[in-house]
């Protein structure tokens, strides 16, 4: 902490002409604490003044500080409305830092920040200084930390793909600036019986995620695969690069009814694939491992949304729908046709399942005997929702079957009746 009397000499310093080196070994000071002191506390006109520097030091010494985001209601607004939507607050600083030089203009789904930026550091500490209870309020739930994967048990060398092709004999697209090379996974629920197919853009990071309703197998696979590629436009998919499941053992139909070229990572080296890797890690907000995987689209669709919505940092803090839109994909202004909701997907907000109400616990099948019942103890099927999103006046008619424990995200797809 400076004193006085080095303010004094530095302020004698500066009107001399020193350089800020010159006064740090003359009060015996780091050249880096004097530079930060002139650069803190220059007055408008370009003066540095001892007395006028000490007040504003000693002002901000003062604890406790009022928070920015307690501060300003407008900032809060667009950093509440944006962490409710799954935006990190690395992610929400850098695009209000490209809004407010002009560079981006404001998202659709957020409320105009007016210029007003914020770092990330400032919204953790505003997020770590509330309690569970009052975020959950606002829709806020961070992620919590990483699942272990247990090692599944040795169940014999499978045979290989027929005809596989290793990322070796891919093209060169490691530098992705050429859009049209993706890469693909599968997300498995409960027990395997359920499953759903992730494609991931390479360059922009789009998303999509594929229904498989009769199965998992390499036929089903393949099918749902070639029913979504053929809905792209052309030469918006040219090469898939896959991990070395069974499930892809029928790539060489995909090729000829689709055109796209398959290639396959090396075994056990999902960094090959880290773009779809660190996409499934998203959207395992939305499907939480231990639990059943629905076969309904437009559900699958919303969820593909969220990420698609959200600034990337490569990407220069736009997002991913901003940078390809398929005629296929959910999009807020032209929603699937069969998608039952009518609200707008643009106010589909993440429910949190505590939400939900209690009188809905267990009783999808309410007269199938206790051991004969589909849920286990820590996952549960729901038959009805409340949420904050449901208009006033309006009741639930049916509900899509909803499963996830306590703090997963979903998504109201229901038909609402007067």
């Amino acid at each position: 902490m400076l004193s006085v009397e080095d303010r004094a000499a530095i302020m004698a310093g500066v009107d001399a002409g020193l350089s800020k080196t010159r006064i740090a070994h003359l009060i015996g000071r780091s050249p880096s604490v004097v530079c930060r002191e002139i650069a803190r506390h220059t007055g408008p006109d370009g003066q540095y003044r001892a007395e006028e520097a000490g007040k504003a030091a000693r002002a901000a010494r003062r604890r406790p500080k009022k928070r920015l985001l307690d501060c300003d209601e407008i900032l809060r607004d667009r950093v509440i409305a944006d962490l409710s939507q799954g935006h990190t607050p690395r992610q929400i600083s850098g695009r209000l830092s490209m809004e407010a030089c002009g560079t981006l203009p404001s998202m659709d789904t957020s409320p105009d920040a007016q210029g007003h930026t914020i770092s990330h550091e400032a919204i953790y500490t505003w997020i770590y200084a509330h309690p569970k209870k009052t975020l959950i309020e606002h829709g806020i739930c961070l992620p919590s930390r990483r699942w272990m994967r247990k090692k599944p048990p040795a169940s014999g060398r499978k045979p290989p793909i027929v005809g596989m092709r290793l990322i070796d004999e891919r093209p060169d697209i490691s530098d992705r600036k050429i859009p049209g090379n993706w890469e693909g996974d599968l997300i498995i629920g409960q027990d395997g019986a359920s499953a759903c197919a992730t494609l991931v853009e390479r360059t922009t990071r789009y998303l999509i995620i594929v229904a498989l309703p009769l199965g998992r197998k390499a036929d089903q696979v393949c099918d749902a695969l070639t029913r979504r590629i053929q809905g792209l436009p052309d030469q918006a998919m040219r090469t898939l690069t896959w991990d070395q499941g069974r499930e892809m053992a029928r790539h060489q139909r995909l090729t000829r009814d689709t055109g796209v070229e398959v290639f396959f990572a090396h075994p056990h080296s999902p960094w090959e694939r880290g773009t779809n890797e660190n996409t499934n890690r998203l959207i395992r907000r939305y499907l939480p491992k231990g639990t059943p995987i629905t076969s309904h689209q437009p559900y699958l669709d919303a969820i593909a949304y969220k990420p698609g919505n959200c600034p990337r940092a490569t990407l220069g803090y736009r997002t991913p729908h901003r940078s390809i839109q398929p005629t296929h994909c959910y999009h807020p202004s032209t929603p699937p046709s069969d998608y039952s909701s009518p609200l707008p997907p643009t106010d589909m907000r993440p429910v949190l399942m505590h939400r939900l109400a209690l009188g809905a616990f267990r009783l999808v099948i309410p007269n199938l005997p206790k051991n004969l019942r589909p849920w286990k103890s820590k996952c549960t099927f729901w038959r009805s929702v409340l949420s904050d999103s449901l208009p006033r006046g309006k009741t639930l008619n049916s509900a899509t079957c909803l499963n996830a424990p306590f703090g997963a995200r979903c998504f109201l797809t229901t038909v609402l009746v007067d």
